[in-house]
């Protein structure tokens, strides 16, 4: 409960409400969270769209509506790769100093036959 005369912001409920797979990214390196928490790919993507597509009043076609935004979202994809990396490489260095698990013998073999046996399961319900 919270004390009288106080508001809470907004968000608060969000977080109340929220699983933990929702809040994941919290458990990330500090850097990587900053990178998570405020990178909306989708939405810029759509703002994109929106302004581009907002300069033509209508389109002749159904073809050449998709051909413009086909564009567009080329363009989004070729200036997300040609920018600077978000998550730097040094920043992942503690992950990948953890040790492989060794190898069980015959893994790979009975992998193998557990796939085949579920793919002859599948194969004789259908």
């Amino acid at each position: 409960m919270r004390p009288a005369g106080r508001r809470r912001p907004p968000g608060a409920e969000l977080l109340e409400d929220a699983t933990p797979s929702e809040l994941a990214y919290l458990d990330f390196p500090r850097e990587h969270v900053t990178w998570a928490r405020t990178n909306n790919v989708q939405e810029r993507m759509n703002c994109e769209t929106k302004r581009r597509t907002r300069v033509v009043q209508a389109f002749p076609s159904f073809g050449s509506l998709v051909r413009l935004v086909g564009a567009v979202c080329c363009d989004q994809n070729d200036a997300w790769l040609a920018s600077r990396n978000f998550i730097g490489v040094r920043s992942l260095d503690p992950g990948y100093g953890c040790k492989p698990l060794p190898e069980e013998p015959g893994g790979v073999d009975r992998v193998l036959r557990l796939v085949g046996e579920a793919f002859d399961r599948k194969r004789r319900v259908a």
